[in-house]
């Protein structure tokens, strides 16, 4: 079994825990079989998965927090406006 492997055009060395956690972020033992990489592969693929899911929900939740921070301040924009100028401000937003 070769300890060098080409990962997006790149030489990496297995064996080098430095490198391994840089490019896959986690380290390997260096004494794995193929099998054991594929299985220890499937797992960390697995876990990403539902990191890369649970933080796009908490991106998304937090947007929606930022965005009712400018509630207020919007509707008092609004309310400040005359009806054409904030037809004219509506009309914009949605081009």
């Amino acid at each position: 079994m070769t300890n060098k492997v080409t990962i997006q055009g790149q030489e990496v060395d297995l064996t080098d825990r430095k490198v391994q956690c840089g490019t896959f972020g986690k380290q390997f033992k260096s004494t794995a079989t193929p099998e054991e990489y594929i299985k220890m592969c499937k797992e960390r693929i697995k876990s990403y998965e539902m990191y890369v899911s649970n933080l796009k929900e908490l991106k998304q939740q937090k947007l929606v927090e930022k965005a009712d921070e400018h509630k207020d301040e919007l509707k008092a924009m609004l309310a400040a406006m005359g009806s054409e100028e904030r037809c004219l401000f509506i009309n914009n937003l949605n081009q």
